[in-house]
């Protein structure tokens, strides 16, 4: 089963303008990224981009490039441009603003494909969600059935506790995604929901138009960079390893 790391890198960015290539520890913030990619069981890892500045960046530092048109609302968008020419049993969307990512948690998401072939997608859940996450509508959570197959997705807390003494731990959603090129292709031909609308969340596509998104769990704690203070972090946490 050959399997494909895919970096959507969208230079433009409303909340931190240029992230990607913003320096950390040194490096552009795309170059963490793909390095920790790298070092997954990933058969090759590709940044898919519409920038010829990022295409310059990662050539620089070694990477795969892919040069998308700019007409993408989503990184899945462009994995879907993508797929059209460059074939894989199994595209792993990883998100460009995660210099942390877990190389195994990308492991573990190729491992899931192979243990299961009647799924499309497959995504990542972390059950350490605090009150406080469970309560913000930034963080998204998640339900699934028994087999670990979601039912929905929610920027609002779910599920709700009606017994106050429950022991059941909320899934808070890690934004990772597998993806086989059927899974790519349903993407396109559903077109955009009223659920994803509602929520804003593109995986509600899938799940409104029937799909099966399978679930595994993770220790991973997700660190997007998305405001100055998330760079400072990670600035401060690579630079203390």
């Amino acid at each position: 089963m050959k399997s494909l790391g895919v970096i959507p890198a969208r230079l433009e960015s409303s909340r931190l303008p240029g992230k990607v290539l913003l320096d950390i520890c040194g490096k552009p913030m795309i170059q963490h990224v793909w390095e920790k990619a790298i070092c997954s069981q990933l058969d090759d890892v590709i940044i898919a981009t519409d920038s010829n500045e990022v295409v310059d960046v990662a050539k620089d530092f070694g990477a795969n490039v892919f040069l998308t048109s700019s007409n993408h609302t989503s990184g899945t968008s462009r994995l879907v441009e993508l797929s059209q020419s460059i074939k894989s049993d199994l595209y792993i969307n990883i998100q460009g603003d995660e210099p942390l990512i877990s190389p195994q948690l990308i492991n573990d998401l190729i491992q899931a494909r192979k243990l299961c072939s009647s799924r499309n997608i497959f995504t990542a859940a972390n059950s350490a969600c605090t009150e406080e996450e469970y309560l913000s509508p930034n963080v998204v959570k998640l339900i699934t059935d028994v087999n670990m197959d979601a039912i929905y997705f929610s920027r609002s807390p779910i599920p709700y506790y009606r017994n106050e003494n429950s022991k059941f731990s909320p899934l808070k959603h890690i934004g990772i995604y597998g993806y086989t090129f059927d899974g790519l292709q349903y993407y396109k031909s559903f077109g955009e929901s009223l659920l994803e609308t509602v929520e804003s969340l593109e995986q509600l596509r899938f799940i409104e138009n029937g799909q099966k998104i399978r679930v595994i769990t993770t220790e991973y704690e997700s660190i997007g960079v998305d405001t100055e203070d998330d760079l400072l972090r990670v600035r401060y946490l690579l630079d203390s390893k």
